[in-house]
């Protein structure tokens, strides 16, 4: 199998090989964003392991987001071939796929999207039983445990939307990962945050990250933040000539 990379410096691709399980394969892909006539090719054959951490970065507007939500299940392809952890997410119907991404993939959106009216304990309790089926005591403890290492355990009872900002993005991210998925996508998590902030919430991401062993693909603007994974996609090489102008 093979693996297609861009460098952090340059657009010409390498090919590696890999043993490892795959996570995510692609094939020629093409993709339409949501209200937007355009489509983006991903050129080549993408192949990501378990465990493997990827920057995806490139100018707003050339289709990070859009790839994300492919992944996710969110977008069908225009054409090419997609398969996350072995499966074809758009051969299932749609309530199939929202199982799929509930249980096996993790899913950090800028938004954050957390359920309001319930509590940071409760977000990720109701995530654990969506995903595992564990309810009661077993999910409270875990989630417990998650936000104990978020360094939240004062704010588990806080409803989401009494939290702070940096807290609503901690307690999305221990919620993403609550349920050990295979696979963790995080759209932009240091946007608004200054370079020492930003640090910081990458330095606790990976550390829940580690507990899991998921592959990670975060997408970011920062080419600081991208060389401090060992993987980077370049999504300029998806924009046509007079769009990268």
């Amino acid at each position: 199998m093979t693996m297609r990379m861009e460098s952090t410096s340059t657009k010409d691709t390498t090919i590696t090989t890999t043993d490892s399980p795959s996570v995510v394969r692609s094939s020629r892909l093409e993709l339409r964003p949501a209200g937007d006539d355009s489509i983006r090719i991903f050129p080549g054959d993408l192949h990501i392991s378990r465990g493997e951490r990827w920057a995806l970065t490139g100018p707003s507007g050339c289709g990070k987001t859009t790839l994300v939500n492919s992944l996710c299940g969110l977008l069908s392809p225009v054409s090419g071939d997609l398969r996350v952890l072995e499966q074809d997410l758009y051969a299932m119907s749609s309530s199939q796929r929202d199982r799929f991404r509930g249980r096996q993939l993790g899913v950090v959106h800028q938004e954050f999207h957390l359920l309001s009216g319930f509590t940071a304990k409760e977000n990720l309790a109701i995530a654990l039983r969506f995903a595992t089926g564990e309810t009661g005591r077993t999910a409270n403890r875990r989630a417990s445990e998650m936000l104990e290492m978020a360094g939240l355990s004062h704010r588990a009872e806080a409803r989401v939307e009494r939290l702070s900002r940096g807290e609503a993005q901690r307690v999305a991210v221990a919620r993403a990962l609550v349920h050990k998925p295979k696979l963790l996508l995080t759209d932009e998590p240091t946007a608004s945050l200054d370079s020492e902030r930003g640090a910081r919430i990458l330095e606790w991401i990976e550390t829940l990250r580690d507990t899991t062993g998921c592959a990670w693909i975060c997408v970011t603007h920062d080419e600081k933040v991208a060389r401090t994974f060992e993987q980077h996609l370049d999504a300029r090489s998806w924009l046509r000539p007079e769009e990268e102008a």
